[in-house]
């Protein structure tokens, strides 16, 4: 009987250790994909950052760029855009999913160069 009790804790341990592996590895993947998540959710920000001010200086150069708020694939842009006689100050605030946050940018009107560019 005692060769069977050892075989049997044997055989537990064994069954413990693969079940706590495979939890940790699920863990691990499920850790990985909501930083590829979050990872993801950051360029797409910066690539919205980088097109809206490409937008600020195209429509300056061809036309006036006035203070205007749209929707686009799940996120609400606001802008509001100030007239400073030599640059234009521009209050951005962009909401995505749960995040909101804005950056204000200061474009000069002479060359149509960003001179400023900070996160609220």
């Amino acid at each position: 009987m005692n060769n069977r009790g050892s075989v049997l804790q044997i055989v537990l341990i064994l069954w413990s250790l693969l079940v706590m592996n495979l939890v940790s590895i699920i863990h691990t993947h499920q850790y990985q994909y909501k930083l590829y998540d979050n990872i993801d959710n950051l360029m797409k920000q910066k690539n919205l950052e980088i097109m809206l001010i490409k937008y600020y200086i195209e429509t300056m150069e061809n036309d006036l760029l006035l203070s205007d708020s749209f929707c686009e694939d799940s996120y609400l842009v606001e802008y509001y855009v100030e007239d400073m006689w030599n640059y234009y100050n521009i209050d951005t605030y962009i909401e995505f999913k749960d995040i909101s946050y804005g950056f204000t940018c200061q474009i000069n009107t002479d060359d149509y160069k960003l001179t400023s560019f900070k996160y609220i």
